[in-house]
Parts: C-alpha cells; sequence; structure tokens
C-alpha cells in the first residue's frame, strides 16, 4: 500500500549517536563554573549508528471517526479540538483493547504530543497551549536538559525545525488539564493492553500488535524528551513505562531501547525534581533487570522499512545483545552525569548532584561484576590520561627558558610522545580536572569500589594513584587549595570503605604550610557573606585569596580532614607510634603568630584525645593475636576516643551544612 506522504503525520524519531555535534552549553548565567576555561572542557566521544523509528500506517485516517461526530472545532485551523468529552470517549473505546480503537487512541496520542513537544522546545514559532507566564530561573532549570535532549534525539528535533517537515496536526489544545490527563490516562491504558498483549506470545500476535506499541512507545519518549513544565505528568509517564510488562517491550526494540536510555539518563541527572529524578532510577534498574532476562534478550524487533521484523537470536547473539545494552546503560549513567556536574555545584543542586550520585552506584551495584569491572577500569583510565595531560601542560608551563634550539627540540620530542600516547589510547571523555565532573568521577567509583565485593578491590590502587598525582599537581597552587581538600576528603572516604590504610598526612602538612603563608587582609563585608560557600567551589579567586575569612574556613576544613584521618587509624595497633610525628609538626605548626586562635584551640584539644586513644589502643593490642593483620580497622569504634570524637565532629558539620542547604532552598522556594 502506498503512503499519502502529505496527509500522514509522521513519528519518526531518531537519534544522534555521534556526540557533541553542537555547542552545549554547561553554565548558567547566574552561577561561575569551577572548571577551567578551556575549548575542550568536555569531550565525549561515542560513535554509533543512527537510527530510524517505525512509522504506523493511518489505515484508519480514511474511516470516519464517530468520537467527531460532535466535537467541537478551532475556528482559525477548523481541526478538532482535544476537549475532555473527547479524549474520555477515546479512552473508553481504547479501554476495550480492539485494534482499531487503540489504533484512534495512539494517533491521537502521537499528534497532541508531538505538537506540544515541538512547541516546548522552541522549534515552532506559536502554540496551542495556553501555558502561564514563566520567569527566567523557571527557564534556566531546563536549558541544559533541552539542550542535551535535542542532542541526543537529533532526527526528531532537526524535523521539527523545518516547517516543511513538521508533522500535520490532527488536534487542537487549549487546555493543559486535558493534555495533561489525556497524557497520563493513555499511559495507563496502553499499559494495560501491552499487559495483555506480552512479548513472549507466538510471533504473529507479537507483529500484529508491534507496530501500534512501537508507535506509543516513540511518542512516550518525545514525551520525556521535550515536555518538562509538569512534574506530575513527567513522573507518571515514568511510573506507567517502569512497569514490567511495558520494560519487556521497550528492551526487545532496537535502537528504541538505546534512546530510552539515552534519556532517562539526561533526566535522571540534570531533572531539577528529586522525585523524578528516584523515579529514573527505578526506570533503568528495572531496565537492567530485563536487559539480563536470557528468555527475553533472545526476543528482537526490528523496524525494516515499512514492516518490524521478529528475530530468535541465538546464545551467542542474545549474549552479545544483553552485553551491549548494560554496557551502554552503565557508560550512559556516567557520562550523563559528569556532563550535567560541570555546570558546577551550588547549594540549590547539591542535594539532588549527591542523589544522583547515590541512584548510579546502586544502579551499578545491580550489574554484572565483569561488565562493571571493565566499565570502572576504562573510567579509571581516563582519568589518568586526563590527570597525565595536566601533568604535561603544567611541566610545560614551569619549565625554565632555554635556548631557541633546546626549545625546538624539547617541542618536537613532546610532540612525538603526544602522539604515541594518542594512538595507544584515545579516551571516551576528556574534561579538565579542575572541575565537578573530575570530583564525581572519583566520588562515584569510591562509593561503588567501597560497597563491592573483593573483584572490584584491585582498582583500588589505580584509583589511588590517578588522585595522588592530581594532588600532587596542584598542591603547589594556594588557589587550588579547596580542590585538594576535597582530593584529601575522597581518599579518607576510600580508606574507610574499603579497610585500607591510605596516607594523607604529608598532603595535610603540606596544606598547613600553604595556608600559613597566605596574605591576609582586613575581611570585607561582600568576602565574608561568600565565604560561607568556599568549600563549593575548586578554585580561589583572587578577592578570596588574601580573605582572612576564607583562610579561617580553609583552617577548619583542613581539621575535619586531619580528625577523619585520624579517627580511622585510632582503629589500628599502631596508632601511639603513627601520632608520635603528626604530633611533632602540629605542635611546630601552631607556634606561628599567623596561624588562627580557632585552629590553635582545636589542635590544643586534639592532643587530648589523641594521647587518651593511644592509651586506650596501647592496653588493647597486648590482646590480639601475633599474626598480622591485613585490615585498618582492628578495633570496635565506640571503645576508642579519636573515632568518637571523629564521629562527632563530623556529624556536627553534616548537620551545620543541612541547616545550611535547607535555608537555601527555602530562600529559592526550589
Amino acid at each position: 500500500m502506498k503512503r499519502n506522504r502529505k496527509n500522514e503525520e509522521e513519528e519518526e524519531i531518531e537519534g544522534s549517536e555521534s556526540d557533541f555535534d553542537e555547542d552545549l552549553d554547561y553554565d548558567s548565567p547566574d552561577e561561575d563554573s569551577d572548571s577551567e576555561e578551556s575549548e575542550d572542557a568536555f569531550v565525549e566521544e561515542d560513535v554509533e549508528s543512527e537510527s530510524s523509528d517505525y512509522d504506523l500506517d493511518d489505515e484508519e485516517a480514511s474511516e470516519p471517526d464517530s468520537e467527531l461526530s460532535d466535537a467541537e472545532f478551532d475556528e482559525d485551523t477548523k481541526l478538532p479540538v482535544l476537549t475532555l468529552k473527547l479524549s474520555e470517549t477515546l479512552l473508553k473505546n481504547a479501554s476495550s483493547h480492539a485494534n482499531n480503537a487503540i489504533k484512534k487512541l495512539v494517533v491521537t496520542f502521537s499528534s497532541v504530543v508531538s505538537s506540544v513537544a515541538s512547541n516546548q522546545i522552541k522549534l515552532t514559532s506559536g502554540s496551542d497551549v495556553k501555558k502561564p507566564a514563566k520567569d527566567s530561573n523557571v527557564k534556566l532549570k531546563f536549558k541544559y536538559l533541552k539542550n542535551e535532549n535535542k542532542r541526543l534525539l537529533k532526527g526528531t528535533a532537526s524535523r521539527f525545525s523545518d516547517s516543511k517537515k513538521i508533522p500535520a496536526k490532527r488536534y487542537v489544545i487549549k487546555d493543559t488539564d486535558v493534555y495533561n490527563t489525556f497524557v497520563s490516562k493513555t499511559a495507563d491504558v496502553m499499559s494495560d493492553y501491552m499487559k495483555e498483549k506480552t512479548i513472549f506470545s507466538n510471533k504473529e500476535e507479537v507483529l500484529a500488535v508491534a507496530p501500534m506499541v512501537r508507535r506509543f512507545l516513540s511518542t512516550s519518549l518525545l514525551q520525556l524528551a521535550f515536555t518538562f513544565d509538569d512534574f506530575d505528568l513527567t513522573r507518571s509517564t515514568l511510573i506507567s513505562l517502569t512497569s514490567t510488562h511495558v520494560m519487556r517491550w521497550i528492551c526487545v526494540f532496537r535502537h528504541l531501547n538505546n534512546q530510552f536510555v539515552k534519556v532517562v539518563c539526561s533526566l535522571m541527572t540534570a531533572h531539577p525534581q528529586k522525585l523524578t529524578r528516584i523515579n529514573c532510577f527505578q526506570f533503568l534498574s528495572e531496565y537492567l533487570k530485563c536487559v539480563t532476562d536470557a528468555k527475553l534478550m533472545s526476543i528482537q524487533l526490528s523496524p525494516r522499512a515499512y514492516l518490524i521484523s521478529f528475530s530468535k537470536l541465538s546464545d551467542s547473539e542474545r549474549k552479545n545483545a544483553s552485553n551491549e545494552s548494560l554496557n551502554l546503560l552503565l557508560k550512559r549513567c556516567y557520562s550523563s552525569h559528569v556532563k550535567a556536574v560541570m555546570n558546577g555545584v551550588t547549594l540549590k543542586n547539591f542535594s539532588l548532584i549527591k542523589l544522583t550520585q547515590n541512584c548510579i552506584s546502586e544502579l551499578y551495584l545491580q550489574a554484572a561484576r565483569d561488565n562493571l569491572y571493565v566499565h570502572a577500569f576504562k573510567s579509571i583510565r581516563d582519568l589518568a590520561f586526563n590527570v597525565r595531560r595536566e601533568w604535561n601542560s603544567s611541566n610545560h608551563k614551569n619549565s625554565k627558558k632555554d635556548s631557541v634550539g633546546n626549545k625546538s627540540k624539547k617541542r618536537k620530542m613532546g610532540e612525538y610522545e603526544n602522539e604515541l600516547d594518542q594512538a595507544k589510547h584515545k579516551p571516551s571523555m576528556q574534561f579538565e580536572v579542575c572541575s565537578w565532573g573530575f570530583i564525581e568521577s572519583i566520588n562515584i567509583w569510591i562509593s561503588v569500589i567501597s560497597k563491592s565485593g573483593e573483584n572490584m578491590k584491585a582498582l583500588v590502587y589505580p584509583l589511588v594513584t590517578v588522585i595522588n598525582a592530581l594532588v600532587k599537581i596542584k598542591i603547589n597552587s594556594k588557589r587550588y587549595v579547596p580542590l585538594v581538600l576535597h582530593l584529601l576528603t575522597a581518599l579518607n572516604q576510600l580508606s574507610d570503605g574499603v579497610n585500607k590504610f591510605i596516607p594523607i598526612g604529608s598532603f595535610i602538612f603540606f596544606v598547613l604550610d600553604t595556608l600559613k603563608s597566605f596574605k591576609h587582609n582586613k575581611p570585607v563585608k561582600d568576602e565574608m557573606e561568600k565565604s560561607d560557600d568556599i568549600m563549593i567551589k575548586l578554585k580561589l579567586s583572587k578577592k578570596n585569596l588574601h580573605s582572612d575569612q576564607v583562610r579561617k574556613l580553609l583552617y577548619k576544613h583542613v581539621e575535619l580532614v586531619l580528625v577523619d584521618h585520624l579517627g580511622l587509624v585510632s582503629l589500628n595497633p599502631s596508632f601511639p607510634e603513627f601520632t608520635n610525628p603528626v604530633t611533632h609538626i602540629l605542635k611546630r605548626h601552631i607556634r606561628s603568630l599567623s596561624v588562627p586562635s580557632e585552629f590553635k584551640n582545636a589542635v590544643n584539644a586534639l592532643f587530648k584525645v589523641m594521647k587518651e586513644s593511644s592509651d586506650t589502643v596501647i592496653d588493647k593490642r597486648e590482646e590480639l593475636p601475633p599474626e598480622p593483620m591485613d585490615i585498618l580497622k582492628v578495633f570496635e569504634g565506640t571503645k576508642v576516643a579519636m573515632h568518637e570524637y571523629r564521629r562527632e565532629l563530623l556529624s556536627k558539620y553534616q548537620l551545620m551544612n543541612r541547616e545550611k542547604l535547607l535555608s537555601t532552598l527555602q530562600v529559592n522556594k526550589l
């Protein structure tokens, strides 16, 4: 049957598999990024095949619609208006699961969602939906998300941007409440329909319903990708799609399953609502379970021209398909989160970032260990590559002036070495090491490695090596003291998680010497107001560099890192001997007149706790067996004063930050 291209509503959804085809805007106008200025702030290389979605033939278009016999028509467009009565009629007829009724419902659903989505991303002029006026702050919430999803669904975005290719409208939408209700209930009806028409039915039954199911899923993807105004609608769509019987259909459609993963990962890492991110995590968790189902993944539905082909995969093909889907999920969660946090961390988005970090860690722990290990190894290797690039750049800047001949010779050797490095390994992600993307990458792997089994513990050494290398690069610069403190905190967390000793004492003392050399001036009002947020920055500004208030806050954070480290080591039999050099260096440091009195008092109190803990450990270690122990924490924490002191101080600091965070959210009404 020939298709009428002029009257047909096209519902092709294409995925752009070439990342960074267009410039992405990572910086909000009201927030400064901590990443160093560079044209290559973030580069991800991920080339996949571009796919096209399946278009459902509108056979029912020629049939008279009884639903439109008493419908309202728009005076300007002469098109029927999607009213509450019309939507209820369509939904009621489709609830019987008759094929014609389902087709009409899906076509209507596809038409109205396409129209609203195109208006939401401002690729068409004008809008049929009467939307309330929005302030600039609301628009900024979705700026990055819209750009990212336009890139992920490049085919759809480019089609909507061309007035000649925009799908013809079948209905006019004048009431957003009617639209939201219709979309939400359509998802429920189709969920029940897919529960009845299971993917495990015989081949003929599956192929009979596959076109309608695919068109509904493609339109739902469009709804998730480009309409963000109504948070409840986004959540209800995600909840409906998370049902096991719906997820099975998503997993077997080739290409469409990958597009769902990309868009949902984008929502989980960039959506401004916490509950929506949790629903995204639930969607991806259910997807992870389905792609590891051997019986399910042996079925594959692929679009071929105007038909859908049904394939039964062999065991090897099924394993490859399952591994590809799983690997894409692991990679996309990680890269989407890293890109999202490149905007920077503020008190407004701090809790959302931590929530997403926990969701990704939990998702990784559900994945197969072999796939997770390979992904973790490659990611840490990419981090090492970026650190080495920073190391080479730093050495080049600090190199002494040589003769012209030596310079040219060194330049040629450096270029030759870089070419060799590029030939050996081309990282999938390149970004500046002084960025929140790098910090979040480290935090994710610390969380995963700490909670996983012994097979992931082999990655502790390379991860520590990467962190130590970056600390050594930036520790000589006063402006990067916050970055160094974040890295040292990460090492403490890793040491606690894997129960291994990771030495950071020399770094802490180096930071103390750096702080002592700060030239401090009298505090200024503006500096005091902004200094409370100094640890959500990675790099000090020139103004803060000479602020006495900022220096005192940095001393406070050094105290936290030091107490955290000593509290962990206090559970080891070697703690008394370990504290001897620490006590000596700290006593020498606090003699300086430039050290704040608050830090001196804290160190003097720390000496008393260290002495009491040393006596306790000396008594306890006499009861230990003579065999060597390959763990850090040997004793119970409740019986060692230093460990209790650490717990109380960290709890107090977390409570203080929580109150600050809540007050900020209330002020911004988020």
